[in-house]
Formats: structure tokens, C-alpha cells, sequence
């Protein structure tokens, strides 16, 4: 809409409210400081009177210019503007204001007229008098004994058309439009296209964005990317989700180190976690992650992953190819043995006697890894008198308690409860 300094037929203007004819209609000073008249049948297209009523002066409202007359004056329309119960088709958008919300559903004010949007037409989502939402017209059948047009909208007709407008697995922009919190949940309620809201729980969500939603971070109306991940016909359902775009990202930077990459490739990486299975290590500080399960961390036996290396430390790697689309690397040939070879060839007695042991008895926990059993926390165990009752068995080497594995032969000696 313009302002203009010399309106003419078909331009929507915005005027002021100068006076009131109940007879006539009202009359309007434009933007040329010239007053125009809005005569009583082009003030709405029913109940003209009971809308002049509801107008007083000084009411600022939006007009088309429908009329010029012999004189020059002009003559406005009000209804001109607003839809015509009566002609309203199906299938048409509009954005109407809530009158009320009621158990069966919303009224909803279309212009001067109210139509009903049946709580089987909307989604599951709170509305509250005085928003604005946009719905389609799904019906409009004219009542003889009310003299008036029954209209019927629908929210969630929206959605079908909002999933043929657009491909699964397409990127959208949204709005965040507020936080939804439940007492086991946390979810956000975001507008796609301008037309419908969709709840898209915290778990749909990819880092910085799920912390801040779940901070209450986010600013309404803050755009966000998201995937039309796809659509539930019967349940008209339309459903968004973040980690697509994280994980297509993600291939894109795996894919661009791998073209990088020869078998054989030796690269620093920076250990970012680490459990008893594996070590999570970032490659060449790209940010891109992979595993290194135990056996890769050294060429010696290891139990716990844990016991090889620590979050935060600096360790090289080696590229060893791919299995299954995941980039393989290994430690082991940057750590040396730290056990001397002539060990490899000693007896269980003469190899006791090296951590100054003379018995092979000895008591421990017995754990379950992999299917596989071993004894921990090795005491040695014998007369109370003799000098090695009660000695931890020791590596000499790294000062950690050794473990024992368990023949498989001897497994049915041990249950678990």
C-alpha cells in the first residue's frame, strides 16, 4: 500500500476517520488531506449499520478508492477489502485473527464474517484469543434460516499443501516461534513458510542449537535450517529434523579427508574420549572424529582402551584404509613393545621371579569382556606365614596390576549373578 498525494480509482490507501453519517456513512481524510466518503454499502458486505456503529472518529483503516465523482471527490470502499462471505471460494488461504477457542475448536474472524476451524482440523498446539494464524477454507454452505454463510477452515489442510510444495529431504528455512516444555520433554514450535507451526522435539535438534533450545536461548522469530525429513498423510504431519544436514556436513568432510588420504599416511590426532573399548580421536584437528578400538593402541595386550591413552593427548596415527565407509587408523606402530623379547621366552615360574614372586597361587575378581573372562586385582595367596601372602601381582614395567585371562576350558567354573 502507498500513501498518495493524488489517489485515484483502484489504489489502496490508508485514511483517518473525520465523521459519522448513520444514514450516509462515513467520510475519511486522505493522504491529500482531501475527504472522501466510504458510503454505507461499502462499509462491509453485511450488517453495514452495526459496522458504521463500531467505527468512531479518529479510527485509522485501510481503503480502496472504487469511485470518482463529477466533481472529483472520491468514493471509498471499506468492504472492497475484505472477504466476501458469500464468494469465498474452497481452497482459498486466509490470515484470521482467534475470536475465541472453544472445546470443539476456534472462531476465527474472516474480515467482518467468523468461521469455525473444527479441532479435527487443527494441530496439536496450544492457540490463544487474539492470534493470528493462517488457515484454507474447506467449506462455505449458506444457512436460509440464519440468512448467513456457514464457513469451515482447516489448519491441517495446510500441511498437505505444504508437503506438495516442497521435496522430502529438502533443506527449509523456519522461524522459532517459542519452547515447549513437558514435564519429561522438551520441544520447540517452529513456522515453516509463513503458513504452518510444527512441534520438532529437542532431539531433532543438532549442537549449538539443542542446548540453546533447551537453555531457552533461542529468539523468537531466530531463523533456522532444518530438513523436510518427510510426511505422514494420515496424520498430516509434517516432520523436521536438524541431524540430516549435520551428518550430510559430516559426509562432505569425511569424503574431502579421504580424498586426502593414502594408505600408509601417518597424522597427528588429539584424543577427545576414551572407555574401556576405544578411543574417540579428532584427525588432524579437522574435527572430524573416529575410533580407535584397544587392540589399535598398542602392540602389547590391552584390557582397557583407558590404560593406553587419555583425553587430551597428542598421539600419531596411522591411515589404514576403510572398511564399510569408515576411515580405519592405528597406534600400534608408534608404540614400542615395552617388554623386553627375552620375557617372551621365560617359564610362568622364572617370569614370577622377575616381580619377585615364588608362588603361582594367587586370589582375584573375575570379569566378563567381550564373552571373554580374566582374573583382576591379583593377590598372591598361601600360608600366613610365607613372605609372598598377600602381594598384588604387579607389573614391573608400568606399575599397573596385572590381569590373567582365563582359558576358555575353565569358564563353566564361573557364573555371574
Amino acid at each position: 500500500m502507498t500513501a498518495y498525494n493524488n489517489p485515484s480509482v483502484g489504489d489502496i490507501i490508508r485514511v483517518r476517520i473525520t465523521g459519522i453519517k448513520p444514514d450516509l456513512g462515513a467520510f475519511a481524510r486522505m493522504p491529500n488531506g482531501v475527504d472522501g466518503l466510504i458510503r454505507l454499502h461499502d462499509i462491509s458486505w453485511s450488517n453495514q449499520s452495526v459496522i458504521l456503529s463500531s467505527l468512531s472518529e479518529g479510527d485509522v483503516l485501510d481503503v480502496k478508492v472504487i469511485k470518482e465523482l463529477s466533481d472529483g471527490k472520491l468514493n471509498l470502499s471499506r468492504k472492497d477489502l475484505l472477504p466476501n462471505p458469500r464468494t469465498v471460494e474452497k481452497g482459498t488461504i486466509y490470515k484470521v485473527t482467534i475470536k475465541s477457542v472453544e472445546s470443539f475448536g476456534l472462531i476465527v474472524n474472516l474480515g467482518d464474517s467468523t468461521a469455525l476451524v473444527h479441532i479435527s482440523e487443527l494441530p496439536t498446539i496450544e492457540y490463544k484469543e487474539g492470534e493470528e494464524i493462517t488457515c484454507v477454507v474447506i467449506d462455505n454452505n449458506y444457512d436460509p434460516e440464519k440468512h448467513r454463510n456457514k464457513i469451515s477452515m482447516s489448519v491441517l489442510a495446510l500441511h498437505d499443501y505444504y508437503a506438495k510444495v516442497h521435496t522430502e529431504n529438502e533443506r527449509v528455512k523456519c522461524l522459532f516461534k517459542g519452547i515447549i516444555k513437558n514435564e519429561n520433554s522438551t520441544s520447540a514450535l517452529i513456522e515453516a513458510d509463513g503458513l504452518i507451526k510444527v512441534i520438532v522435539p529437542s532431539k531433532r535438534f543438532v549442537e549449538p542449537y539443542k542446548t540453546r533450545l533447551l537453555n531457552n536461548e533461542i529468539e523468537t522469530d531466530e531463523e533456522l535450517e532444518f530438513v523436510f525429513l518427510k510426511y505422514n498423510e494420515k496424520l498430516k504431519a509434517v516432520v523436521l529434523d536438524m541431524r540430516p544436514i549435520e551428518a550430510e556436513e559430516k559426509k562432505a568432510r569425511v569424503d574431502w579427508l579421504r580424498s586426502q588420504l593414502n594408505k600408509g599416511d601417518i597424522i597427528d590426532a588429539i584424543v577427545k574420549n576414551v572407555n574401556n573399548k576405544f578411543a574417540i580421536i579428532d584427525i588432524g584437528n579437522t574435527g572430524i572424529l573416529s575410533s580407535i578400538y584397544r587392540d589399535e593402541l598398542s602392540p602389547n595386550k590391552v584390557i582397557r582402551a583407558s590404560d593406553e591413552v587419555f583425553p587430551g593427548e597428542h598421539i600419531r596415527v596411522a591411515y589404514m584404509g576403510e572398511d564399510n565407509g569408515q576411515l580405519i587408523f592405528s597406534r600400534k606402530f608408534f608404540v614400542e613393545d615395552k617388554y623386553e623379547e627375552s620375557l617372551y621366552e621365560l617359564s610362568l615360574t622364572d617370569l614370577l621371579a622377575t616381580m619377585g614372586l615364588t608362588t603361582n597361587r594367587f586370589i582375584g575378581k573375575v570379569t566378563e569382556i567381550n564373552s571373554k573372562y580374566f582374573f583382576t586385582d591379583l593377590m598372591s595367596t598361601g600360608d600366613i606365614k610365607e613372605e609372598n601372602n598377600g602381594k598384588l601381582l604387579v607389573d614391573p614395567i608400568n606399575g599397573k596390576c596385572l590381569i590373567a585371562i582365563v582359558d576358555d576350558r575353565l569358564r563353566n567354573f564361573f557364573c555371574f549373578w
